[in-house]
C-alpha cells in the first residue's frame, strides 16, 4: 500500500495535477520533496526514478545510490536455467551445488 502512495503522488502531479507545459522546476522540486517526506516515514534506503514519457521530464532521488541486485537477478538466471535445460545440458530435476 505504501508504494502506491508514492506512485499516486507522482501520477497526480505529473499527469493529473499539472499539464505538461506547466511542470516548472518549482513543481518538480515540490514533487521530489513530497516523495522524500513519504520515504522518510519508511525504514530503509530508497531510490526513485521516474520519467514522463510524454514530455521527457525526469525525477531522480538517490539515483547514485548503489543497491544489491538481489531479486532483479532471479528472472535472467531462471531464463538461462530453462534455456540450458531445453538444450539438454541438464534436467530440471538435477541437483546443482551453488557456491558464492
Amino acid at each position: 500500500m505504501k508504494k502506491f502512495i508514492i506512485f499516486s503522488i507522482i501520477l497526480n502531479i505529473f499527469n493529473l495535477g499539472f499539464p505538461a507545459n506547466a511542470q516548472t522546476a518549482a513543481s518538480m522540486q515540490s514533487l521530489k520533496q513530497q516523495i522524500i517526506e513519504e520515504l522518510a516515514k519508511q525504514k530503509g534506503t530508497f531510490a526513485v526514478a521516474f520519467k514522463n514519457l510524454s514530455n521527457g521530464k525526469e525525477l531522480l532521488i538517490n539515483e547514485r545510490e548503489h543497491f544489491h541486485a538481489a531479486s532483479t537477478m532471479k528472472t535472467p538466471v531462471m531464463i538461462e536455467v530453462y534455456k540450458q535445460s531445453a538444450e539438454g545440458k541438464f534436467s530440471l530435476n538435477d541437483s546443482i551445488v551453488i557456491k558464492n
